[in-house]
């Protein structure tokens, strides 16, 4: 950039600060100049959201991450880095991962690629994220982080993410993972499985209910009777009806 096209992004720049009517129109000029003028306005706007956050300014935080959303696919390449790999604050992270998120289905990319991160944070939020945004082409990701992810909160997002699939995959997975060893992943699974009314999943779910009842011990009542909640979901049966009436139960045809 040239040192008069660096003055004129500081005097756009101060538009910003005191918050003055005509930043509206010097943005768009701004963004009428060069690919690195473009850029610095990102590197602006995202120096700007972390210090406003470490500083517990979150008004202004919040006023930055609106500005980066509206420049959408601009932002897109530094926001998913500010997910996956910036070192600062979660929230911080989490204000990244909501822009995503507004963003909308142009985010998927970048979201798939943060479920890649080290830091199992990161992988939370974009699981989260992909489930808001709930475009098909996060499924098969989301139902990888559902079985493999060594987190068990990751796990628990993925299925509650997976719930706003319809697609029968995801019904499946979420099927094969109410044998997963951590009981809070476990009912979020059941939960989904209501959410969904996924029919198959009830033979299933009344055989998982059988050996816990058969179990008794009290550790396992909300458990049980989280499933059975989600079996009067999916079934329209009361929710204190025997094991055999739930095994006999059958989908109304057509249905």
């Amino acid at each position: 950039m040239t040192g008069e096209e660096k003055d004129q992004l500081r005097s756009y720049w101060e538009l910003f600060l005191n918050q003055d009517p005509r930043w509206q129109e010097a943005r768009g000029e701004w963004l009428q100049m060069s690919e690195a003028a473009r850029n610095t306005l990102v590197e602006n706007l995202i120096r700007y959201m972390s210090d406003s956050f470490n500083t517990n300014q979150i008004e202004k935080a919040t006023r930055a991450s609106a500005e980066l959303v509206l420049l959408d696919r601009i932002a897109l390449e530094t926001l998913v880095a500010v997910l996956m790999y910036d070192k600062n604050a979660l929230g911080l992270r989490t204000m990244a991962a909501r822009c995503l998120v507004s963003i909308g289905p142009a985010s998927v990319p970048g979201l798939i690629q943060c479920l890649e991160s080290p830091r199992y944070r990161s992988r939370y939020l974009a699981t989260r994220a992909l489930g808001m945004i709930h475009d098909e082409r996060g499924l098969d990701p989301l139902i990888r982080m559902l079985t493999d992810d060594d987190n068990f909160g990751v796990r628990r997002e993925a299925a509650i993410a997976l719930s706003n699939f319809q697609a029968d995959r995801a019904g499946k997975a979420l099927c094969r993972t109410l044998e997963d060893s951590e009981p809070m992943v476990v009912e979020k699974v059941i939960t989904s499985l209501g959410k969904m009314k996924y029919l198959p999943c009830v033979p299933r779910l009344v055989e998982h209910l059988a050996r816990i009842e058969k179990d008794g011990s009290s550790g396992t009542l909300p458990l049980r009777r989280r499933i059975r909640e989600t079996l009067q979901k999916i079934t329209s049966l009361d929710v204190d009806s025997s094991l055999d009436m739930y095994r006999s139960w059958k989908p109304e045809q057509g249905k």
